[in-house]
């Protein structure tokens, strides 16, 4: 099938389709938008959230998504991929499988509206992320997930904020606040800190002031009077876990904390200047962390660079590059998306696309590119 072709063909639907979008004031239009094209077309649609939604053609068990995120910024990928997902459902080609234009608001260091996604709907088994055109970002994701609390018990963490500007909290669910107190005092004046205990009936709040050029500490002061408590199992992990890792990192930049007692709680670790010999090693201890306290351990880290047959959707996906531009692309092309931690064989173009926003010819180039991928893994049984 000649996708460059009949990409041409629907040049003026592309345009027409940009200037739409490009005259939205808000992400969560696009997505009303590109929903509404997809019904018009019939499509299968669905709005997950107001801030993430999808289109689904084909049937099957084997679901291979392309993800669009921070749509706003890029209303070009929202508009190829969708006319690619057009196209193929008008060339009457075979279709062996689910494919899914999954559009989010998310930006590439966001993760809310596909965790909320996840929650609702089936994980694709691939997926290839749009990229920003930039070069390709070596960041390595580490990422762990706690389960909520679902049963009552005497103490437990409620939630924690790491992101206060002059200070580290946490709250906690007890009846030992008596415990607490006395454990309190003593630990403040070993540690000479200033802070301060807010008792109000079952709830304790803990709060450590951030010490001067050094909120790292703070945090690991925090974390290390929570381990002194007597709190449930769940707790107990999550703060094991965060205490070896606030040990064992130099900048608490690299790490997203999020913890509520209803909801569960994640931890992500974003590494990027480490030497390959240190990533492996961090990977190790981060496995042996995740089988020690019973937490679930995602990692987009690689050890090696992947490799063009070591995957057979990266061969699909590069082919389907070299067949519409006629650029060979080698396999380092391809690198693990910004949510390779949260979906399974999920990847990303990186910088081999041109800067499609100031060029025709280059989003005739993308909606092709998206069509022959979604043809070659839709053809495969």
């Amino acid at each position: 099938m000649n996708w460059q072709k009949l990409a041409i063909n629907a040049e003026s639907n592309l345009t027409q389709n940009l200037e739409q979008l490009k005259h939205l004031s808000y992400p969560q239009q696009i997505i009303t938008q590109t929903l509404k094209w997809g019904q018009n077309d019939f499509f299968k649609t669905k709005v997950i959230t107001p801030n993430i939604g999808q289109i689904e053609y084909g049937h099957g068990e084997y679901i291979f998504a392309i993800l669009v995120n921070d749509i706003q910024n890029r209303p070009e990928q929202v508009v190829a991929a969708y006319q690619a997902f057009k196209l193929l459902k008008n060339s009457n080609c075979s279709i062996h499988q689910r494919l899914r234009l999954i559009i989010s608001t998310d930006k590439d260091d966001e993760n809310h509206a596909l965790n909320d996604y996840l929650a609702r709907e089936a994980a694709p088994g691939a997926s290839i992320v749009t990229a920003n055109n930039s070069p390709y970002d070596n960041t390595t994701i580490f990422y762990f997930q706690f389960l909520p609390i679902t049963t009552p018990v005497s103490s437990c963490l409620e939630q924690v904020n790491f992101n206060l500007s002059h200070k580290v909290q946490a709250q906690l669910l007890t009846v030992n606040w008596r415990d607490i107190h006395q454990k309190w005092f003593n630990f403040i004046n070993y540690h000479q800190i200033q802070g301060h205990l807010d008792i109000a009936e079952r709830q304790v709040t803990v709060t450590i002031n951030n010490i001067p050029q050094d909120s790292l500490k703070s945090q690991q002061l925090l974390c290390s009077f929570l381990l002194q408590l007597n709190l449930d199992e769940n707790s107990q992990n999550f703060l094991q876990v965060l205490n070896y890792l606030l040990h064992h990192l130099t900048n608490p930049q690299t790490m997203k904390i999020i913890y509520h007692r209803t909801s569960g709680g994640t931890i992500q670790v974003n590494l990027k200047e480490l030497s390959p010999e240190q990533k492996k090693s961090f990977y190790q201890r981060c496995q042996s962390l995740s089988f020690k306290y019973h937490v679930t351990f995602t990692t987009n880290y690689q050890d090696g660079n992947l490799k063009i047959n070591s995957n057979p959707l990266i061969k699909k996906v590069l082919q389907a590059y070299q067949t519409q531009t006629g650029i060979a692309a080698d396999s380092l092309s391809l690198r693990p998306s910004v949510y390779s931690a949260l979906l399974k064989n999920s990847f990303s173009f990186g910088n081999l696309l041109p800067n499609i926003s100031q060029n025709q010819s280059s989003l005739i180039t993308l909606t092709a590119i998206d069509a022959e991928i979604l043809s070659n893994i839709a053809s495969s049984k």
